[in-house]
């Protein structure tokens, strides 16, 4: 329920996740954190995370995302 700890978690642990090679979990913590931001903001990060995933052959990013990132909107 602490949307803003959440946030913040996620984004740290994206950039971790990139920077240690792991782009498709990273890419996970973008698309869970676009869908907690919600709006603009957050559609434009899902987009990204879902072009990034179905770039490296994801058929189905919002399923994958939910392996590496679960949660609740």
């Amino acid at each position: 329920g602490d949307h803003a700890r959440a946030l913040a978690l996620l984004e740290q642990a994206e950039s971790r996740c990139a920077a240690a090679g792991m782009g498709l979990v990273a890419s996970a913590c973008r698309r869970r954190r676009g869908v907690l931001l919600g709006g603009d903001a957050g559609h434009a990060l899902r987009e990204s995370a879902d072009a990034a995933m179905r770039a490296q052959g994801i058929l189905n990013p919002a399923r994958l995302a939910a392996v590496y990132a679960p949660g609740r909107a």
